[in-house]
């Protein structure tokens, strides 16, 4: 009976240290693996620290200022590429005064260029010669809407000279408006009857050409497609 007895005692002392034995054996890889878990969630969650502790500038695009300015550049380039310099300009002139420095540094630039399209501000123009060379300029760029606005204010200053009062026939002819035409290019042929075959031969004054007043004023020259006058 002892013998029975010690026998039983072994095997539960000897399942007893196997126990003991495996949790020792299981610890440190429990551990390793709670380890990797504290590591993982450390990883998992530093992102979203840093994102929500890093203070990002706000991008200029999502400006609510900085897109309205864009959208209104957009607008006046449209307009200056169809040739609205007027309508242009004064959108440009607003960006340059009020717009975002990248913005305005544009709009200063397409400003100056219509300017140059829209010829001398009125302010330059001092005398009857500073009228007539931008009123020849608008003409040249078929513009005669500009064009018979400074001619008109140059031959009020001197009703004398007939290039000026020629330049504003062609000015009005352009327009098709052929009665207002008519009062200066007689007036210019009187003053010099040369004018008189130049305009037979200008395609200015095309509009011209069917009216009987018209003919009786170049009597003796005859009107072709041929440009003379520059």
């Amino acid at each position: 009976m002892e013998a029975v007895r010690r026998q039983k005692r072994f095997r539960q002392n000897e399942g007893s240290l196997r126990r003991r034995r495996a949790s020792v054996r299981g610890t440190p890889a429990r551990n390793r693996k709670a380890g990797l878990s504290v590591k993982r969630r450390q990883a998992n969650s530093r992102p979203i620290k840093e994102i929500h502790s890093i203070s990002q500038p706000l991008s200029p695009l999502r400006d609510p200022a900085y897109e309205a300015a864009v959208r209104s550049f957009e607008v006046a380039i449209r307009h200056f590429h169809k040739q609205r310099y007027e309508v242009a300009r004064e959108l440009f002139e607003k960006l340059a005064a009020s717009a975002p420095v990248g913005i305005a540094d544009r709009a200063k630039v397409h400003l100056k260029l219509c300017n140059q399209r829209l010829g001398p501000p009125v302010r330059s123009l001092k005398g009857a010669e500073d009228y007539y060379v931008a009123g020849v300029s608008e003409l040249n760029a078929r513009r005669p809407e500009k064009a018979v606005e400074w001619l008109a204010k140059a031959s009020k200053l001197r009703p004398d000279r007939e290039e000026v009062l020629y330049a504003l026939a062609s000015a009005y002819a352009l327009q098709g408006n052929v009665d207002a035409a008519m009062v200066p290019l007689k007036r210019s042929i009187e003053l010099r009857r040369q004018n008189a075959f130049q305009a037979a031969r200008d395609e200015d004054l095309r509009a011209l050409a069917s009216d009987p007043r018209f003919v009786e004023l170049v009597r003796g020259g005859r009107f072709v497609t041929t440009r003379v006058r520059s």
